[in-house]
């Protein structure tokens, strides 16, 4: 049996904050080669960054709660389906640094400071489940060893930039301890419990959805282990359903217009889950989550911590099945149902919870130890076994000196209001403009809109994946589609690519930059300018025509029709469009792969679009607002019958 930490005195009293320091002192040395001038290393970084200027100035910086967001694909609603808790973070770290550091320096610091978080979440984690501070300390530690590239660890913050997903991981990590806890935890530190819980589902709800969906399934599996136990008290389970109303309703103004809407999400973009056999050969040749090794150690822990379990040691039961009923739960899912879009992310999604739940036993065996000895374990376990993803932490590579000159290229040439395109050609393209994603890294330097792909969950239109197939498709399609959408410029790759289409005249050579090439496209006769994002199906009616004004969620054009026709905006559908011809209301309506669509009448006439807040935004405030005022007053209530009491 494992058994509670042993009384240290002085020393049990330091275990926890000696772990705590060792443990954010690791994963500062563990981020150190992405330290520097340039952004750091990742595929998605330049999108972020993208996105985070944008709320700054549009959205935080206007006072809004949302807005629509038009700098990649054909725009999307800015927090549609995954909310603004890392874009909040980011902010605050560039208020903490007295805006010192840029968009680009911040997100490099949260990625160091939500990696070294996880350590205190898992201690958070360990105390609520009713173990010692000697444990706590030591998984703290620990939990530097786990590395998965599906969203948790060094590979998950500087291979795929999910650093959302990463501050998303603290957040589960305190809210499952927490809620665990308020399940069975005793009167007296329920209040503190279950506030924490509060403000960790809330933070993880407008962070990272699918996070929280994996931590649903922990739950339910923590209640069934509960039950089975009979350690699930009625109190709990009042006081957790309380915790989710709170949380229902402090989320809301970002929950109610996505459940509103999910209609609107687009496809999943997820990694393929593997068979059962193959993910558990992946584990034991440490290829993903442990390094090769340790997991022969965390079994030996879950081991004797059955013993604890025999014994009816509270929550024992929960963290040894706790983490195997996971995978198999989630892999299961992905099995029975392959074609849902929360089946299909749950066992990659969840590996890297998984593993942190099931280091917990490992931890408690440690301190059992002598504290220097617990502790010195943990730390040899981090730099023998925890290697799994320090190859990928560093910083960007320089970006070729022919991918910067096409930037500027790009913000001279292109209009504000329209799009540019650029060739995918992975992963050549790494070793032509010496980045990973050019296209995000043009959008970022030549603050220009691009019709390439990120982020496609959040937009129902399928029209901007025309980007994957410039180099293959023909250059008379090619043309049509891409004028459809607002595109006015193309960046190619590749020299036979630009030679191709430069060949069927269609397109115009630019600017040349060794292999990178910036073609205009020749618009299609009876279409109005590239700007004003409107086109007209081909063989028809035609339509002509100037931006008057374009920005974030508005387009204003003056143009003439030669006789009535339906015109295609090239923007996202979403019902929040509304739209005006002279001044008279029309209804748009939704095209077949998903943009806007407006009817116009034959001659010369000003057309209005313009994104607005519906009653469900406006329904989502109100419901924070009034959760917000409920809890205040509730907690002032609580803090003035402490007092009375204590008085």
């Amino acid at each position: 049996m494992v058994g509670p930490d042993p009384a240290g005195g002085r020393a049990d009293r330091w275990s926890l904050p000696a772990g705590l320091v060792l443990a954010v002192t690791l994963a500062l040395a563990l981020t150190a080669p992405a330290w520097g001038g340039r952004p750091p290393a990742g595929d998605d970084v330049m999108a972020h960054v993208v996105r985070a200027d944008f709320a700054f100035s549009t959205v935080f910086g206007e006072g809004r709660t949302d807005w629509w967001f038009p700098r990649f694909m054909v725009g999307h609603q800015e927090f549609a389906f995954f909310g603004p808790g890392f874009t909040v973070l980011l902010g605050l770290i560039k208020v903490v640094s007295f805006g010192s550091l840029s968009t680009v320096g911040a997100h490099k610091v949260a990625g160091i400071v939500t990696f070294a978080a996880v350590p205190l979440a898992v201690a958070v984690l360990v105390l609520a489940l009713g173990l010692g501070r000697r444990t706590a300390g030591v998984a703290a530690v620990l939990a530097l060893t786990v590395d998965s590239v599906f969203g948790l660890g060094l590979s998950a913050i500087y291979g795929s930039s999910l650093v959302p997903n990463q501050l998303a991981a603290s957040f589960f990590l305190v809210a499952l301890g927490c809620v665990v806890r308020s399940l069975t935890g005793e009167p007296g530190a329920a209040l503190r419990w279950t506030t924490a819980g509060v403000v960790a589902l809330t933070a993880l709800a407008v962070t990272h959805p699918i996070t929280g969906l994996v931590l649903l399934v922990f739950l339910l599996i923590g209640i069934a282990c509960l039950a089975i136990t009979r350690e699930l008290t009625a109190g709990g389970v009042h006081r957790v359903a309380m915790i989710g109303a709170a949380v229902a309703g402090l989320a809301a103004v970002w929950l109610v217009p996505f459940l509103a809407h999910l209609d609107l999400r687009g496809p999943v973009t997820a990694w393929e889950t593997p068979p059962l056999g193959e993910r558990l050969q992946a584990l034991l040749r440490g290829e993903v989550l442990f390094g090769r090794g340790l997991l022969v150690l965390v079994l030996a822990g879950l081991v004797v911590w059955a013993t604890d379990v025999v014994a009816g040691r509270r929550h024992a039961l929960f963290l040894l099945v706790g983490a195997p009923v996971y995978l198999l739960v989630a892999h299961a899912a992905a099995s029975a149902w392959p074609a849902n879009e929360v089946a299909v992310q749950l066992a990659n999604r969840g590996l890297g919870y998984a593993g942190m739940l099931a280091l917990v036993p490992l931890a408690a065996l440690l301190a059992r130890a002598p504290l220097p000895v617990g502790l010195g374990a943990a730390v040899v376990a981090v730099v023998v076994f925890g290697g799994v993803g320090r190859a990928a932490v560093g910083q960007s590579a320089e970006p070729s000196p022919s991918l910067v000159a096409v930037a500027a290229d790009l913000e001279r040439l292109v209009h504000p209001s329209a799009r540019f395109a650029t060739e995918r050609n992975f992963p050549g393209e790494i070793t032509t403009t010496g980045v990973v994603h050019p296209d995000l890294w043009l959008a970022e330097r030549s603050d220009r809109n691009t019709l390439n792909l990120f982020n496609a969950e959040s937009s129902a239109s399928d029209a901007p994946f025309v980007t994957e197939r410039i180099r293959s498709e023909p250059p008379t399609t090619l043309r049509n589609e891409l004028s459809r959408l607002g595109v006015s410029h193309v960046v190619t790759v590749q020299t036979a690519t630009a030679e191709r289409m430069v060949a069927s005249g269609l397109y115009r050579d630019v600017a040349t930059h060794d292999e990178l090439q910036v073609l205009e496209i020749v618009r299609p006769t009876g279409l109005p300018d590239a700007a004003t994002l409107l086109s007209v199906a081909p063989g028809g009616p035609s339509l002509t025509g100037e931006l008057v004004r374009g920005a974030a969620g508005v387009i204003v054009a003056d143009v003439a029709a030669s006789a009535h026709l339906q015109a295609t905006v090239a923007v996202g559908w979403t019902p929040k469009w509304r739209a005006t011809v002279d001044g008279r209301a029309v209804a748009p309506h939704r095209t077949d792969d998903g943009l806007v669509g407006i009817d116009l009448p034959a001659g010369s006439s000003r057309v209005l679009l313009e994104w607005r807040p519906d009653g469900w935004d406006r329904a989502g405030q109100i419901l924070s607002g009034v959760a917000v005022a409920g809890l205040g007053y509730r907690l002032s209530s609580l803090m003035s019958r402490r007092r009375s009491r204590t008085a």
